[in-house]
């Protein structure tokens, strides 16, 4: 199979590009798995989005029930909350440990940064949320267990985009 010049888009079902990365396991990767074909005239306006597999709808396009609203947002708040205690405990112990101002300073510099990455990783809108909770199912944040009863349309992207974050780990590694 031929790779795509890293200069390209890669086009989903004519409607979804994402940029070719250089890295040939990505472009490979992309190419392998529903892309339709490279463009080099793609709109920079176009919708761009990661999507890893073309056999199920976008993030965008899931429909959420309100019963799998409910699912979503139980595992969705649980996640946070264990994020959220694990960074008390972390900014209880570093500031048991400061011995001069600056390290306050530094202290609250580390806080802003985690509540700013918090806030961005935790968006519970709909065309979001199944890359939310893929997310937070890579980083072990949430067990699958927490998701039974969301639809299989869901789980299948959200266990999509969980397998990709984990690709991409991996690739980036080196293992």
């Amino acid at each position: 199979m031929a790779l795509c010049p890293a200069n390209a888009w890669i086009v989903f079902r004519g409607t979804t590009a994402i940029p070719v990365f250089e890295n040939p396991f990505l472009n490979s990767f992309f190419l392998q798995n529903g892309a339709a074909e490279c463009c080099y005239d793609c709109s920079i306006e176009l919708l761009i989005r990661l999507f890893v597999k073309c056999d199920h709808a976008s993030p965008s396009e899931l429909i959420w029930t309100r019963s799998e609203k409910r699912i979503a947002r139980k595992a969705f708040d649980a996640a946070l909350k264990r994020e959220l205690d694990a960074l008390m405990q972390e900014a209880k112990q570093v500031a048991g440990q400061i011995r001069e101002p600056s390290e306050l300073w530094d202290l609250e510099h580390h806080l802003t940064q985690r509540r700013k990455e918090i806030n961005y990783k935790y968006d519970f809108r709909g065309s979001r949320l199944a890359h939310v909770l893929g997310r937070l199912l890579y980083e072990g944040r949430l067990g699958e267990e927490q998701l039974l009863g969301l639809g299989e349309d869901k789980l299948k992207a959200i266990r999509s985009y969980a397998e990709f974050l984990a690709k991409m780990d991996t690739t980036e590694s080196g293992t």
